[in-house]
């Protein structure tokens, strides 16, 4: 099956829907915006809330931060969706998007866009992207043909080796 040539189903390409993920606005949701916009016209960041957090303020910061900018530069506005999780649960929810996403367009391709932050030490690493690992294994785990995804690292080192450098 895989050494089987195909011809490339050029006709039926289009803009994928960008969904991303993101805990609030930093420059690692910054990327991830920014790298979405790049793919599409169509970007939806996705907040799951819970209890603790101030939806409002998030909302403020987008409107502020990332719809005055995209709106200023003539490209297409992001949206900003928030998903409340009673229960802590982070990964359920963003799934749950994703799929009525996927069913409200079933000739579309979801690109799912992981921003992740990169330490400089592989435990760092693995104690701040539990989240991304998780959601990205269950994302293939669903064996959905029409939905990919995509890490944009943010290295969080990278910052401060320009300043030590200059």
């Amino acid at each position: 099956m895989l050494e089987q040539p195909l011809e490339l189903q050029a006709a039926k390409l289009q803009h994928p829907i960008v969904l991303i993920p993101i805990y609030g606005w930093d420059c690692v949701a910054e990327r991830a915006v920014r790298f979405g916009l790049l793919l599409s016209d169509e970007v939806i960041a996705i907040h799951v809330s819970t209890e603790k957090d101030d939806p409002q303020r998030l909302k403020e910061l987008w409107a502020e931060k990332v719809e005055k900018p995209a709106k200023a530069a003539n490209f297409a506005i992001p949206r900003l969706e928030i998903v409340s999780s009673p229960y802590r649960k982070i990964s359920e929810p963003i799934l749950d998007f994703v799929k009525k996403t996927r069913e409200s367009n079933p000739d579309r391709l979801i690109a799912v866009v992981l921003p992740e932050l990169v330490e400089p030490h592989w435990y760092e690493y693995v104690l701040h992207n539990l989240h991304a690992a998780r959601l990205r294994a269950s994302i293939f785990l669903q064996r959905d043909q029409s939905t990919v995804v995509i890490s944009t690292p943010w290295y969080l080192r990278e910052e401060t080796a320009g300043r030590d450098a200059a």
